[in-house]
């Protein structure tokens, strides 16, 4: 085709950020519709994580010994340090 003929701009909906690395056109198996089938998963699998509640995703960084336990019951924890030597 000539470049007068390419339009200038295209009438398609344009990938979000999310599927831009996703092949859209990328042919799967000869069927090019299994490509922007995969290519829409991919894309709903960050829109999974935007319903999820941050509460959900929060999870302990590590786990807490019986002396802690016993120590922060008993109100005797050990103290934040507020002084730094060098």
């Amino acid at each position: 085709m000539s470049a007068i003929a390419r339009p200038l701009f295209s009438l398609r909906p344009r990938l979000t950020s999310a599927l831009a690395f996703a092949p859209a056109a990328v042919a799967v198996g000869g069927f090019p519709v299994l490509g922007r089938l995969a290519a829409g998963v991919m894309g709903g699998l960050s829109s999974l994580l935007e319903l999820l509640p941050p509460i959900v995703l929060a999870v302990p960084k590590r786990k807490v010994t019986h002396s802690r336990k016993s120590m922060r019951s008993a109100n005797k924890h050990p103290k934040n340090k507020t002084k730094h030597t060098t």
